[in-house]
């Protein structure tokens, strides 16, 4: 399996590492919302992709993002294959270079 999380910039290409992001993950007690997504099935795999938002219940902030994951069924059981998930972006490229390079150019 493969994680790219939302709050690491490390990928996570083995179970120990993906363990190790989600073991510190979880301490910060993160409640998550489903705000928008889209689920398609196949034979065996799934894909789910949208837009989610985790409240952290250790100190209240929020984090909304961008999530993909692949399923696969292997061996009986279904598993994640793949998952994504990014912080969107518009909040931090509101007042970056971006926005200036689109400002000077407009």
């Amino acid at each position: 399996a493969v994680l790219l999380p939302t709050v690491s910039d490390t990928p996570r290409t083995d179970s120990a590492l993906i363990k190790d992001y989600f073991n510190s993950f979880l301490l910060k007690k993160p409640q998550g919302e489903i705000l928008s997504g889209d689920i398609i099935i196949g034979t065996n795999w799934a894909q789910d992709a949208g837009i989610y938002e985790f409240t952290m219940g250790a100190d209240g902030s929020k984090v909304k993002g961008r999530y993909s994951f692949v399923y696969i069924f292997e061996d009986g059981e279904w598993r994640i294959s793949h998952h994504h998930s990014s912080v969107m972006p518009e909040a931090y490229l509101a007042a970056g270079p971006v926005k200036q390079l689109a400002e000077a150019t407009a």
